[in-house]
């Protein structure tokens, strides 16, 4: 669904991605000579440049920074100051540090500051500036239509170039037909270096990388040869400036950068594309370079991915140790550079996942027997998920902290990686990484719930294996390159196994097929799945009960409608799923005290919203049967059910129930929402939101529209709304995979608290429901829509 409302047209309850990017350096920062042609260089006039920033209010000790690499100092001494009070120069060079730094509201705001000035002053130049750079804040963010709307192809050869990348990796997103060539076609046409490295970098990301090197080889352009990084470990320092957002080449900063500009992206994009065409000699060879080049370490975007492909040349050679050091490697420059690397928009070509070098490591672990090992790495690849996601939240409360002490420590996390995202140095690297490791420290000793939830400290197997009891088994479902492999762990005990070839049917399309009251089209998907993904694991486990771990786009689907030719899973095993079993080991414990239920709900929420009807008849019915199996139950109706009455009311509450519209935000699952009484200024609770609530209950039930999907192609932790329940203290909680109808899930509802006034646990009670629900409609569109996440509690 999208995030757009739609009238609902019967009673369901719902409504109807790192991108490279480079900017145009100002004029009023920057004066560039241009000589030459074919091998041209780019030759910076310093001495016009220093006069015409100083008659700008660049003053020589901002320079001295910049050339001495102290950015991170630099950005602070002019954020401190008010925006008035500096100059056009100094606003735009403000704006750029925070960029850099991935601070996004405060680049938003800069900028917004920024633009309102140079048109003040009547500076076009300037304020085309401001707009690149808010399309690079798009870009940044994978909010790759936005950015392509702030974005004019026919500006210029920057603009050009990222408004194809824009469309390019929209469509890549969405499945859709690769986007015309005419753009590369366009910038390959030119001589100077940087458009045709776009070129180069276009062709490369549509697959050609064939012309991609044809590019970069060319003996009239001799790219590579002038401006890999041949030159510079030979001594010669032939550059040229790509202002790069996320490099060190921004703007003004660029004139005094230690590091080299565009070569290391010359020679990765050269690297990456002999690799890709299966020239693995040549590539080598290009890949050492990087490697070894001394100051790969602040081009994390760029180190990581030369750590990979090294490491699958080393496992394609037989060399399965060395290829194991080279994933290890690349996983903490990864880890190191956290959410640094999610938003890094300095890559041309390849829009790298970071999860394939786990997925390569784990698939390395799996053929050598090693499943604890295996097991650690694909929550190591969760928890980077989730601490790229969470990077900008304000607020986390977790259940072992105060909030003010979280927000403390969240506060220097942020600065630690802001910092270590300034540097333009492998010394500095090196100093921002101490510092960047104390605070992962502190956090670890203040706040161990934080330190998982923020990715600070990897845990070991042992740490990760889920209580279970006998008759209990953990699935750990993972996809690797299209392979789904199971992790299966009863006890202490792992088994691995690896199903053959990729799924039979698309999870989407079975998804689909649920999604309708009528036929029974899902039937044979139902069958051929359950074939694939659950008789193999139910063949080396004999548990009913089953914690699922789900990966990816089997998040969305409830494994419970799958069927083994005579009855669904749902009707025979007991189920419940965990974001990872981090998560899981982060919830709030049970203290073991057993009192009355006590209850908040949240029914029919009454929405001021011209035009539309949002009336939820079932859900207040709902709620009268929820005060009825528990009395001691608070009910806010219509208009009291309100975001102020959730967040005042839940104190003192053993369980949370909203029966309300839910919307799932597919391009920003952030901004997913439960709409609560009120306009959708006040009356809209977004997964961001949640985060920052204390929600101590026992059990939170959502019961509203896809209120447990989430991005599916990626699987993070805690990202949809059901999980971000998790996060902000609830240690169960129900959520729905669909549009569910209003009147069924009423009915399951009631069948579900009726089995937790009898003492089942909310996976058996869940299966109660559905099984009571399945005798008065079979079709799995009624019972199946809903699933237990976290742990298995009792009222």
């Amino acid at each position: 669904m999208s995030d757009t409302a739609s009238e609902p047209g019967g009673p369901r309850r719902g409504e109807r991605r790192r991108v490279p990017a480079w900017r145009r350096a100002t004029a009023v920062l920057l004066t560039v000579a241009l000589t030459g042609c074919g091998s041209a260089l780019f030759v910076v006039d310093r001495s016009i440049g220093e006069r015409q920033q100083e008659a700008q209010g660049i003053d020589a000790g901002v320079r001295q920074a910049i050339a001495d690499g102290a950015l991170a100092p630099l950005r602070q001494r002019l954020a401190a100051r008010p925006t008035g009070a500096l100059s056009l120069a100094e606003l735009n060079l403000l704006c750029d540090l925070h960029l850099k730094a991935q601070a996004f509201k405060p680049a938003e705001d800069c900028n917004e500051h920024y633009r309102r000035q140079a048109e003040q002053a009547g500076d076009q130049t300037a304020a085309a500036a401001a707009r690149r750079r808010g399309a690079l804040l798009f870009l940044a963010q994978g909010r790759f239509e936005a950015a392509r709307d702030q974005l004019r192809p026919d500006a210029g050869v920057h603009d050009a170039f990222l408004h194809a990348l824009a469309i390019a990796r929209y469509n890549a997103r969405t499945g859709e037909p690769t986007a015309s060539t005419a753009v590369a076609d366009s910038l390959a046409r030119h001589q100077k270096p940087e458009p045709v490295y776009f070129a180069a970098s276009l062709y490369a990301e549509y697959g050609d990388c064939a012309n991609a090197l044809r590019l970069l080889r060319d003996p009239n352009r001799r790219l590579l040869d002038e401006y890999g990084l041949g030159d510079l470990t030979s001594g010669r320092r032939t550059t040229f400036r790509l202002d790069l957002v996320g490099g060190f080449e921004i703007g003004y900063l660029g004139t005094h950068s230690h590091a080299p500009a565009a070569n290391v992206h010359v020679e990765f994009l050269a690297a990456r594309c002999l690799f890709a065409l299966g020239h693995t000699t040549e590539a080598s060879r290009y890949l050492d370079r990087l490697r070894t080049f001394p100051h790969i370490a602040a081009y994390a975007g760029v180190h990581w991915q030369v750590l990979h492909l090294s490491g699958r040349l080393e496992q394609n050679a037989g060399h399965p140790a060395a290829a194991a050091e080279r994933y290890r490697a690349a996983i903490a420059v990864i880890e190191q550079s956290r959410s640094a690397i999610a938003g890094d928009p300095a890559l041309a070509a390849f829009e790298a996942d970071t999860g394939e070098v786990y997925g390569d490591l784990f698939e390395l672990q799996i053929a050598q027997r090693d499943t604890e090992g295996a097991l650690e790495t694909i929550e190591r690849a969760k928890g980077r998920l989730l601490v790229e996601r969470l990077a900008n939240v304000a607020v986390l409360v977790p259940h072992d902290t105060t909030p003010d002490r979280a927000a403390d420590l969240l506060a220097a996390r942020r600065n630690a990686d802001q910092i270590l995202r300034l540097q333009t140095s492998a010394p500095g690297v090196a100093d921002a990484l101490r510092e960047q490791r104390a605070v992962l420290a502190r956090i670890e000793r203040n706040s161990p719930v934080l330190a998982r939830m923020t990715g600070a400290q990897p845990r070991r197997w042992r740490e990760l294996l889920p209580p279970l009891q006998p008759g209990q088994a953990a699935i750990v479902y993972v996809a690797v390159r299209n392979h789904w492999h199971a992790l299966v762990i009863e006890g202490d005990r792992i088994t691995a196994h690896r199903a053959p070839g990729p799924a039979p049917v698309g999870l989407e399309v079975f998804l689909e097929s649920l999604q309708t009251s009528e036929g029974t089209g899902y039937e044979r998907l139902a069958r051929r799945l359950y074939d694939h993904l659950i008789r193999p694991v139910l063949a080396v486990t004999d548990a009913r009960d089953l914690l699922v771990v789900p990966f990816g786009s089997l998040f969305a689907i409830p494994l419970g409608a799958l069927h083994d030719g005579e009855r669904p899973l749902a009707a025979t095993h007991r189920l419940r799923v965990v974001p990872s079993l981090s998560a899981l080991a982060a919830l709030r414990p049970d203290d073991g005290a057993r009192r009355p239920p006590r209850g908040l709900v949240l029914a029919n929420p009454l929405r001021q919203d011209p035009g539309k009807d949002w009336s939820l008849p079932h859900a207040e019915e709902e709620a009268d049967a929820i005060r009825r199996i528990f009395p001691q139950t608070t009910p806010y109706i219509r208009a009291d059910a309100t975001v102020d009455r959730l967040a005042a009311g839940v104190r003192g509450k053993s369980f949370l129930h909203i029966a309300a519209h839910g919307t799932f935000n597919r391009n920003d699952p952030m901004k997913s929402r439960l709409l609560l009484a009120g306009t959708p200024a006040d009356g809209d609770l977004t997964v961001e939101q949640i985060h920052a609530l204390h929600l101590p209950v026992a059990m939170a039930v959502l019961s509203a529209c896809e209120s447990a999907l989430r991005e599916r192609a990626t699987g993070d932790d805690l990202l949809s709304l059901a999980e971000s329940f998790l996060a902000a203290g609830a240690r169960t909680v129900v959520g729905s995979h669909w549009k569910v109808d209003d009147s069924a899930s009423a009915r399951l509802m009631a069948h579900f608290y009726e089995a937790l006034r009898r003492g089942e646990p909310a996976a058996e009670a869940m299966s109660t429901a559905r099984v009571a629900m399945m005798r008065e409609k079979p079709h799995p569109y009624f019972w199946a829509g809903f699933s237990v996440i976290g742990a298995d509690g009792r009222m």
